[in-house]
């Protein structure tokens, strides 16, 4: 049987899972269970007294347990159920009426003392006569708390659509699951940007505390190319591995520049160091 600690199965199983744990107690064996759903047939006329097993009603509420500093929270991945499970019972004519009862009493003692259902309150109707049934007829409740934590404890897996592990509460806790933490301290600074000045020198290095994957560099306030004089000069620059335009180099710790005339080019004059100039740049982890 389910444990009220542990959580329920799913809650359409309930009948089945108290009529085979009913079927099996050696005080019952002279007692047939089966469930209302789906139906069985039942033998006629009857020759001992039978119960058929159905849910009548079923609720569900938010569960609320204490934290750490004693206050209670409410769980996201559990409810508290409360179940109203409908006990249909048959006797023969032979047997008379009070053979409900005395079936009813014994099945609840047994759900009771021997299960672990948290049962908190029995309840039945008058017996009545079933002409077609030829039995005698009594219709009882048993009301059982419960929690319902169907992350944790369904036996159905859901395949369509997530597997039901990742809804527990302990695997959403653990932020390092799927994620490590180098991969989120990547991501939270996954672009670097800033500025240097340009001092006139050859080349000069700028210093990120990583390899970068990409740099795009380009002078504030100036076009990226332009022509003075017959020479064609380039304000801007962009470094990847392994490649990388005229100028820019990555390294370990950032990316270095250079001011440089490139022949490769015609003399293409790369400009990603002039004095006076802010530079602006945009790094990738």
């Amino acid at each position: 049987m389910p444990r009220n600690e542990g959580g329920l199965t799913d809650v359409s199983a309930m009948p089945a899972a108290i009529c085979e744990w009913l079927s099996a107690q050696e005080s019952l064996d002279d007692i047939i269970f089966l469930t209302e759903y789906p139906p069985a047939k039942k033998p006629t006329p009857l020759l001992a007294p039978m119960i058929a097993v159905g849910l009548e009603q079923v609720t569900l509420t938010d569960r609320f347990v204490e934290n750490s500093q004693g206050v209670p929270e409410r769980d996201e991945y559990c409810r508290s159920a409360k179940l109203s499970v409908r006990f249909s019972i048959y006797a023969p004519f032979s047997m008379g009426g009070v053979a409900c009862h005395e079936a009813f009493t014994r099945v609840m003692d047994c759900l009771s003392f021997s299960s672990d259902l948290n049962v908190s309150r029995a309840r039945c109707e008058n017996v009545r006569a079933d002409r077609d049934a030829e039995a005698f007829t009594l219709k009882a409740v048993a009301e059982i708390e419960a929690d319902f934590c169907p992350a944790e404890t369904s036996s159905t897996q859901y395949e369509a659509f997530l597997p039901k592990t990742f809804f527990c509460f302990s695997h959403i806790n653990d932020a390092d699951i799927h994620v490590t933490a180098e991969d989120k301290e990547r991501w939270d600074g996954q672009t670097v940007t800033g500025t240097y000045f340009g001092t006139g020198i050859g080349s000069r290095t700028v210093s990120l505390g990583f390899r970068p994957k990409y740099v795009l560099i380009f002078a504030s306030g100036l076009p990226p190319l332009y022509s003075s004089g017959g020479v064609i000069g380039c304000y801007c620059g962009l470094g990847m591995s392994p490649y990388s335009s005229p100028g820019v180099t990555l390294s370990d710790t950032g990316f270095s520049v250079t001011n440089e005339n490139n022949p490769d080019f015609g003399g293409t004059r790369i400009s990603l160091n002039d004095a006076g100039v802010i530079y602006c740049y945009a790094a990738v982890r």
